[in-house]
């Protein structure tokens, strides 16, 4: 998602999902949108499937990559990252992860969800861990298919209306190494994706325009004013520190002092950053 319409669609999709019956995760909210301070942040990317006749999107995946703002699991998992970061890995959390109701074939786009996710992680940033918060029922499919881990026990999330969920874990840096243990016969091809996603790597023409089009899709200083300010109040919820940090990540000059005027610097350190 690379525009003020795509992203207003991923977070409307998210919206509705989350305030359907059969979840009840969302509040009422008269933005009938689904987003956070972590969406302004130009490392996050949202990855996004349409529909190849109406152009609608059917499907989406936010990616946030870790900073000094935290991640959003942090809220409810506080403790179990500090090791990682500890270690000097970079973790990423994928979140708002939904489907249109009336999208066919969802495992396999969530699949391609997460190859994207994978592959813009490692090209781009580096990333060399994810993290998931998922619904304890839906953790079979991410355990044996992702090879995901469980490492935090279940929670009630405030964020979610106080709905249950567990945290998972993924090491990319060992991804290949645990898919061939598991593609043992007998092992029912656990993993087997990531054989496509290495592949995928491969391709440096495709992994360079990737890298390009992720970096092109920052948010001009209308979108950000138009989420964060208009349509809800977040950047004056921030504190100097946090203006800083999400400022530093932006290429244009005129969008990081956009942001910093939000911050309780005054325009002396404005003007050096």
């Amino acid at each position: 998602a690379s525009d003020l319409e795509s992203r207003q669609d991923a977070f409307q999709l998210m919206y509705t999902l989350y305030r359907s019956p059969e979840m009840e995760y969302a509040l009422e909210d008269p933005t009938q949108m689904w987003y956070s301070k972590f969406n302004a942040s130009a490392h996050t990317n949202i990855i996004v499937v349409r529909d190849f006749q109406t152009r609608k999107i059917v499907a989406t995946l936010t990616i946030v990559i870790d900073s000094e703002l935290g991640l959003p699991l942090e809220e409810n998992y506080p403790g179990q990252i500090r090791e990682f970061r500890s270690k000097k890995r970079l973790c990423a959390e994928i979140i708002s992860l939904g489907f249109d109701e009336n999208v066919k074939h969802s495992n396999e786009i969530l699949v391609e969800l997460f190859k994207y996710s994978y592959l813009v992680s490692k090209v781009v940033y580096n990333v060399t861990d994810f993290f998931i918060m998922i619904k304890p029922r839906h953790a079979l499919f991410y355990v044996r298919k992702l090879l995901f881990v469980p490492i935090g026990n279940e929670v009630n999330c405030i964020k979610i209306n106080n709905k249950p969920v567990m945290l998972y874990h993924l090491d990319l840096s060992n991804v290949k190494d645990q898919s061939k243990v598991e593609n043992q016969p007998g092992k029912n091809n656990n993993g087997e994706m990531y054989k496509d996603f290495e592949l995928a790597l491969q391709n440096k023409k495709w992994m360079s325009a990737l890298k390009n089009m992720v970096l092109d899709s920052e948010m001009s200083i209308f979108e950000l004013d138009y989420f964060f300010v208009q349509q809800k109040s977040l950047l004056n919820k921030l504190d100097s520190s946090e203006m800083l940090e999400l400022a530093k990540y932006y290429q244009s000059r005129e969008t990081k002092l956009f942001l910093l005027n939000f911050s309780k610097m005054d325009t002396f350190e404005i003007l050096k950053v």
